[in-house]
């Protein structure tokens, strides 16, 4: 899988989270079901593509291809919270950290 800047942010931000604050962050966003799963396993409980498809009972590459989907839209719906500062700042990460994440459009509360 090509290292995206999207794809380094997420991997870095559930490598600082905890189980449970990764659980919510997922549960909370706008993915499938599907890619919630995808995201769970291969982040959170740190699974190899191979060891997700064989647990979720589906093709590598369909691991591979929701993974890919789960990843930006991830990264956007952070990207687009009008919290978004807010949602970083809980999960104890300055944005200037992730400079790729633009919060300077974010309607200030």
């Amino acid at each position: 899988m090509k290292m995206t800047n999207e794809f380094i942010f997420c991997k870095n931000l559930f490598s600082t989270l905890g189980r449970k604050e990764s659980y919510d962050l997922i549960d909370s966003s706008n993915l499938s079901a599907r890619e919630r799963e995808v995201l769970y396993t291969r982040f959170v409980k740190g699974l190899s593509l191979k060891e997700c498809a064989d647990l979720l009972v589906i093709e590598e590459n369909s691991v591979s291809k929701a993974l890919h989907r789960s990843i930006k839209k991830l990264y956007k719906w952070i990207e687009n919270r009008e919290n978004a500062t807010q949602i970083l700042s809980l999960l104890n990460i300055k944005p200037s950290k992730y400079p790729e994440v633009n919060t300077s459009s974010i309607k200030s509360q």
